[in-house]
């Protein structure tokens, strides 16, 4: 994770979150069940996986994965996703 400042629309200093995330392409694959499903494979830089462990909370974690969810429903443009960490 990096933080860095950047200005508001009023031109105040804000502080701002870059969470590095790579997303690859919808490909098929099978569930633990054998049932056919699709994969997207997310990679988050270390620092972040590093973050989400330290934060005893889970807050982060779950931050990283609410993040992660959002740009997989706008790649694939579908509403509802079903999701296996």
């Amino acid at each position: 994770m990096v933080t860095r400042q950047t200005l508001d629309k009023d031109g105040r200093e804000q502080e701002a979150l870059n969470i590095p995330l790579s997303m690859g392409p919808l490909r098929p694959d099978q569930d633990k069940s054998g049932n056919e499903c699709s994969v997207l494979d997310v990679i988050v830089n270390s620092g972040v996986v590093a973050d989400s462990v330290a934060d005893s909370s889970g807050h982060f974690r779950h931050f990283v994965v609410e993040l992660a969810l959002q740009y997989a429903e706008r790649k694939v443009c579908t509403p509802q996703l079903i999701v296996s960490i």
